[in-house]
């Protein structure tokens, strides 16, 4: 996931993410670290948040990963 192209201000601005846990995510030193702190986020939260999680992956250009998703699920 490319967290540059705006996905992690979407995940904010529909209240998936709290301003501490974007804070959380942003001052991770690499995108991988950056990515897997995201994640690790996304596994606690509702079912109605990974709906929103793909919405804003297909949002900000990234329905490749989005389709992934959710062919796998």
């Amino acid at each position: 996931m490319d967290l540059d192209q705006g996905l992690l201000t979407e995940l904010f601005s529909t209240s998936v993410i709290s301003s501490r846990e974007l804070e959380n995510v942003r001052v991770k030193s690499t995108s991988f670290d950056r990515n897997e702190c995201l994640i690790q986020l996304l596994r606690r939260k509702s079912q109605r948040d990974f709906g929103v999680f793909v919405d804003a992956l297909r949002t900000v250009g990234q329905s490749h990963i989005a389709d992934i998703l959710c062919s796998s699920s």
